[in-house]
């Protein structure tokens, strides 16, 4: 590893100290590109690796749902689309399913889907199904999620 992409990883580590996964999916496409950028350094003086690192867009949406006892609860949801050579979009929210009901956890993820519904698109991506904290095997709204983007669904 050259010391400039060194450097420019260590950077990037400041920057989102947080994200392990990212680090490591920059880490692997930075070794990767990295000698053909030395060979070119007009990719280098065009900050290529900067760009592709930055998010295209940051979506952070509310989320309203209401609990089996009628209590109506406010989460957060969000959708980061970096540029695509990286990975694929993400995306999750606050939300933790542990001591809900499964209904309290479709409920939720139906009322996600429909926030989440109008920041996607043909050019935007598809939902994301998360793994995160169990929602995918718990969350019943894969028919809710196919309402919701029905649109996009049918391109």
């Amino acid at each position: 590893m050259t010391s400039e992409m060194a450097n420019f990883l260590e950077q990037l580590i400041k920057r989102y100290p947080t994200e392990t996964e990212f680090h490591q999916a920059v880490t692997e496409v930075a070794k990767s590109v990295w000698p053909f950028i030395e060979k070119n350094p007009k990719y280098r003086k065009a900050k290529i690796m900067e760009r592709l690192v930055e998010p295209d867009r940051v979506i952070m949406f509310r989320v309203s749902w209401v609990d089996a006892k009628g209590e109506v609860h406010v989460n957060r949801g969000y959708r980061v689309q970096m540029n695509s050579a990286i990975g694929p979009y993400k995306g999750g929210s606050d939300f933790d399913p542990k001591g809900k009901t499964d209904e309290e956890v479709m409920w939720f993820c139906q009322d996600f889907m429909t926030e989440l519904a109008r920041y996607i698109g043909p050019d935007t991506g598809v939902p994301p199904m998360t793994e995160q904290r169990g929602l995918n095997i718990r969350c019943a709204a894969r028919s809710h999620v196919e309402f919701v983007t029905a649109a996009y669904l049918k391109n």
